[in-house]
C-alpha cells in the first residue's frame, strides 16, 4: 500500500533508486565546510558528472544537491555560451567563471553539456573547434586553479562526445540508469503521496510491476494522465485507471532501446 510518508527531513530522499550518489553527495558536501579545511583538506571539490537514461532524476539530482549544500545554482544552457561572433565563446565563458567566483559558494549546472563540449572527429580545425577547445582549456584551467567554492555538475547524454580531459576533472561520475521494481514503488508512493492519493490504498508493488522499464519521468507522466481521466469523469483515480495507463505508455526504454544498450556496454567496459 502507499504508504502516508516517511520522509526524513532531507530532500536527498527523494531521489529513489539514486542511493550511491546521494551518499556521494553528502560527504562531498562536508568538504566545503570550515571543519574540513580545519581537518587538513587543501582544495573544494571540482565536479560531478552525470550521465545515463532520459528522464531518471539527473536534473533533479542537481538542483537538491545545491539545495542541500546551501549553494547558489547558475543553470547554465551551453546556448548561452556559445556564440557565432568571433571570440564569443571565450568571452561567455570569460563573463560566467567570473559571475562563479562572485557569487561562491555555487554550484554550476550544465544539462547536456556535450553540446558545448564535442570531442570533434574531423582533423580540420575550424573556427568553431578552435573555439570549443579554447573554452574547454578556459574552464579546465579554473577547474584547477580556482581557489573558490564553486563546484559543477554536469549531464551528457552521450559521454563520447565529452573530451576525455573534460571527463577526468570531475571527481564524480555517475551512470544513472533505469530504477529497479523497489525503487519505482517508492517513486510510485511518494508521487501518490504529492498528489494526495495516499488515503486511497492503492497497491504501489502491483503498480511497480505494471510500470517494468518506465522512468520516473514515464511514471508522473502515466500518473497524471490516468488522473486526468478519473478528474474527467468526476470521480476517483483507481488502481485500474494506473494499471490501464502503464500499459498504454511506451516507456524510455523502449523508445531508446539500443541507446540505453550501447551505454550500458560502456558502463561494463569500466568506461
Amino acid at each position: 500500500e502507499v504508504k502516508e510518508s516517511e520522509e526524513d527531513d532531507t530532500l536527498y530522499s527523494s531521489l529513489k533508486g539514486l542511493e550511491p550518489l546521494v551518499r556521494w553527495a553528502q560527504l562531498k558536501g562536508k568538504m566545503f565546510t570550515p571543519a574540513a579545511a580545519e581537518f587538513g583538506f587543501t582544495s573544494y571539490p571540482k565536479g560531478l558528472l552525470l550521465t545515463g537514461v532520459p528522464g531518471c532524476g539527473k536534473t533533479m539530482a542537481a538542483k537538491i544537491i545545491a539545495e542541500e549544500w546551501g549553494m547558489t545554482l547558475h543553470r547554465v544552457n551551453p546556448d548561452d555560451i556559445t556564440s557565432k561572433v568571433v571570440g564569443g565563446n571565450e568571452e561567455n565563458m570569460r563573463k560566467l567563471l567570473k559571475k562563479l567566483e562572485r557569487t561562491a559558494p555555487s554550484i554550476c549546472f550544465v544539462d547536456e553539456a556535450e553540446k558545448l563540449f564535442s570531442q570533434m572527429k574531423t582533423e580540420v580545425q575550424s573556427a568553431a573547434t578552435q573555439a570549443i577547445d579554447s573554452t574547454e582549456s578556459m574552464l579546465l584551467q579554473f577547474m584547477e586553479e580556482n581557489t573558490e567554492p564553486v563546484f559543477f555538475i554536469f549531464t551528457a547524454n552521450d559521454m563520447e562526445k565529452m573530451s576525455p580531459a573534460i571527463i577526468d576533472r570531475f571527481e564524480g561520475r555517475f551512470f544513472v540508469d533505469l530504477p529497479d521494481e523497489f525503487a519505482r514503488e517508492e517513486i510510485i508512493s511518494l508521487m501518490l503521496y504529492e498528489r494526495k492519493k495516499a488515503h486511497l490504498g492503492l497497491d504501489s508493488s502491483a503498480l511497480a510491476k505494471g510500470s517494468a522499464g518506465f522512468t520516473g519521468r514515464d511514471i508522473r507522466g502515466a500518473i497524471d494522465e490516468a488522473m486526468m481521466v478519473a478528474f474527467g469523469q468526476e470521480r476517483q483515480l483507481t488502481q485500474e485507471d494506473l494499471l490501464k495507463t502503464f500499459a498504454d505508455v511506451k516507456p524510455t526504454s523502449v523508445v531508446h532501446e539500443q541507446r540505453i544498450k550501447e551505454m550500458r556496454a560502456l558502463v561494463a567496459e569500466g568506461k
